[in-house]
């Protein structure tokens, strides 16, 4: 019997050009954030992969002003 996704697990990961064409930086600004453990990623096997609701977090705890 298979368990009912969660709502991470039904999202599409993001591939390393997806997340920081999202986030719109470099890709070495992108490596940066996850060496330094500011972006949270997934690691299958040797793939690294982003889900999209950590990236729109991280952007909104960068967001100023507006209120």
């Amino acid at each position: 019997m298979q368990a009912q996704a969660t709502s991470t697990e039904s999202e599409d990961l993001l591939t390393r050009e997806q997340a920081w064409k999202r986030i719109n930086c470099s890709e070495r600004h992108l490596h940066n954030l996850v060496t330094n453990g500011d972006l949270p990623y997934v690691k299958i096997g040797k793939l690294v992969r982003f889900i999209p609701t950590d990236v729109a977090a991280y952007i909104q705890s960068h967001r100023i002003g507006g209120g």
